[in-house]
């Protein structure tokens, strides 16, 4: 095994001065990803993600106790011991270059995704596990993370936008979109959400169980939220905007977008979601069972979903954007939007999302596995499904787009945003999940099966559902818009949004 090492003094950002004499008696010992440092004189331990092969480390020696930094997701097992000669100082930056045997040591892990879109955009990920995904989208855009469990997500979306994140446990997902937007996030168990959407919008949250979810969109808007039970997610979105929730169980949202938004939400049961969108919108819904699922999506073609099914998140970002993305392994995330946008994704495992939006689409599927969703969003639009299983979704979006799927396994996820814009999905497995918006759109379904999801949005839309099994969402939004729902099963969502 070869290594490099060198040393520099000034902090974390601080000037490389190369002392590389002072490690002349340095002794490295491997054995696998993840690895750890430790000081001689100050024996502090580091932990790293796998997915590199080339590895900067950042350490400080605070003293002569031995100091540990916890912000690094992956856990410090087994160690690898690197013995340095001589006093390390405070604020010291460590750079090593380790390769073949160790770059093999730690590789990228299997089925592990980087999506970089848009002009300009940088995307970097170091992905300690499967099904990793950081997506950076927008001119400048820079997006970085660092995960240490399975279905981390990062997303960085927007001009200048800087997003980071620091991934403590799996499914854990931080987003920062906009103008200059800051979004952080610590986050201390599996599938936390952070997202900071907006000019100078700022968000952050510390989240103190499973997936837990904190969203803060608008100009200057703020939202902080400590989560005590998992899976709960509070959002405020617009100004002026307000969103409260009183959730009395794991995984539950509330979810209030627009000037002037209320939206509240009095959950009974884990994993519940209530959006609401729009001018003076009022949204509220009752749960009565777990893994209920609401979204509402406004004006503009912004779309952001959270689905309440295992761990998906879909957001739609920026114009121009091509996002492509070939799935093995679950909770895989794909992410297309924009005009002209193309988006389409090969899904093999379960926990994949679809969305599109846009306008004179025509989507129409045969699903033949559980948890089917067929929509159809757009002027004149006509969407028809015939259901034959639970969890199958399908979605067609964009003027003149044609959307067609054969579902045969879960959670497959395919994304189509804008004009023209072409989305083709097969996927492998169920619960899967589709959000479009439009005008005129007329959306219906009969489902046949649990775990199944009509959304119709649009001036004057008009959605109806009548679901036979648990798990069953429709979501009517527009001017006017006209949502009802039958349900006789738990994990059932209505959600009616529009202006005034």
């Amino acid at each position: 095994m070869r290594t490099s090492s060198s040393l520099s003094k000034g902090g974390i950002m601080g000037s490389r001065k190369w002392l590389a004499d002072s490690f002349s008696a340095l002794t490295v010992s491997v054995c696998a990803a993840p690895f750890v440092l430790s000081l001689t004189s100050f024996p502090t331990l580091y932990c790293l993600s796998a997915g590199h092969s080339s590895l900067n480390v950042d350490f400080f020696a605070h003293g002569q106790q031995s100091e540990r930094i916890s912000d690094f997701p992956t856990k410090c097992s087994p160690r690898r011991s690197f013995t340095f000669p001589q006093r390390v100082h405070t604020q010291t930056r460590l750079s090593r270059t380790l390769e073949s045997p160790l770059a093999a040591l730690t590789g990228p892990t299997p089925t592990t995704l980087l999506n970089g879109v848009a002009a300009g955009a940088f995307a970097s990920a170091a992905a300690g596990a499967p099904n990793t995904l950081l997506n950076g989208v927008a001119a400048g855009a820079f997006a970085s993370a660092v995960a240490g469990a399975p279905n981390t997500l990062l997303n960085g979306v927007a001009a200048g936008a800087f997003a980071s994140a620091v991934a403590g446990a799996p499914n854990t997902l931080l987003n920062g979109v906009a103008v200059g937007a800051f979004a952080s996030a610590v986050a201390g168990a599996p599938n936390t959400l952070l997202n900071g959407v907006a000019a100078g919008a700022f968000a952050s949250a510390v989240a103190g169980a499973p997936n837990t979810l904190l969203n803060g969109v608008a100009a200057g808007a703020f939202a902080a939220a400590g989560a005590r039970p998992p899976n709960t997610f509070l959002d405020g979105v617009a100004a002026g905007a307000f969103a409260s929730a009183v959730a009395g169980a794991p995984n539950t949202l509330l979810n209030g977008v627009a000037a002037g938004a209320f939206a509240s939400a009095v959950a009974g049961a884990p994993n519940t979601l209530l959006n609401g969108v729009a001018a003076g919108t009022f949204a509220s819904a009752v749960a009565g069972a777990p893994n209920t699922l609401l979204n509402g999506v406004a004006a503009g073609a912004f779309a952001s979903a959270v689905a309440g099914a295992p761990n998906t998140l879909l957001n739609g970002v920026a114009a121009g954007a091509f996002a492509s993305a070939v799935a093995g392994a679950p909770n895989t995330l794909l992410n297309g939007v924009a005009a002209g946008a193309f988006a389409s994704a090969v899904a093999g495992a379960p926990n994949t999302l679809l969305n599109g939006v846009a306008a004179g689409a025509f989507a129409s599927a045969v699903a033949g596995a559980p948890n089917t969703l067929l929509n159809g969003v757009a002027a004149g639009a006509f969407a028809s499904a015939v259901a034959g299983a639970p969890n199958t979704l399908l979605n067609g979006v964009a003027a003149g787009a044609f959307a067609s799927a054969v579902a045969g396994a879960p959670n497959t996820l395919l994304n189509g945003v804008a004009a023209g814009a072409f989305a083709s999905a097969v996927a492998g497995a169920p619960n899967t999940l589709l959000n479009g918006v439009a005008v005129g759109a007329f959306a219906s379904a009969v489902a046949g099966a649990p775990n199944t999801l009509l959304n119709g949005v649009a001036v004057g839309a008009f959605a109806s559902a009548v679901a036979g099994a648990p798990n069953t969402l429709l979501n009517g939004v527009a001017v006017g818009a006209f949502a009802s729902a039958v349900a006789g099963a738990p994990n059932t969502l209505l959600n009616g949004v529009a202006a005034g």
